[in-house]
């Protein structure tokens, strides 16, 4: 399975504004506070991701 992580919650939001697929979220390995948001590899999530990290 490919995927591909998130370590923002904002940016995890504003990604599934985007129509992303989100496939799971799990605890962060070495901040046990923190979510790790994993998504569904597409064509588009690179290029989103880009744009959203940008503005």
């Amino acid at each position: 399975m490919k995927g591909y992580i998130v370590f923002n919650k904002d940016v995890a939001a504003k990604l599934m504004l985007t129509g992303e697929e989100l496939i799971a979220t799990r605890k962060d390995k070495k901040e046990p506070n923190k979510n790790v948001y994993i998504f569904r590899s597409s064509k588009t999530i690179q290029k989103n991701i880009k744009n959203i990290i940008t503005k």
